[in-house]
């Protein structure tokens, strides 16, 4: 695991896969689901500052052929 968010209702993990990151959301229950990229090349991060209580969350995905991007799920 490279980094986690926690919030009221879920947590969102950043992980390694094949050397690719991904995010795996997991419910209250402990049922998951993986957010892979279709990207060659590209780094994630989790950016914090958000609310505890949402349904959001928030992060930053550079990729070499375009510019940093930060995005909401």
């Amino acid at each position: 695991m490279a980094g986690f968010s926690l919030y009221a209702n879920h947590l969102v993990r950043l992980e390694r896969e094949n050397a690719s990151d991904r995010l795996v959301v997991m419910d209250k229950a402990g049922g998951e689901h993986v957010i892979d990229f279709d990207e060659e090349a590209y780094a994630l991060s989790l950016d914090d500052g958000y609310e505890y209580d949402t349904a959001q969350t928030r992060f930053v995905l550079p990729v070499p052929t375009t510019p940093r991007q930060w995005v909401r799920l």
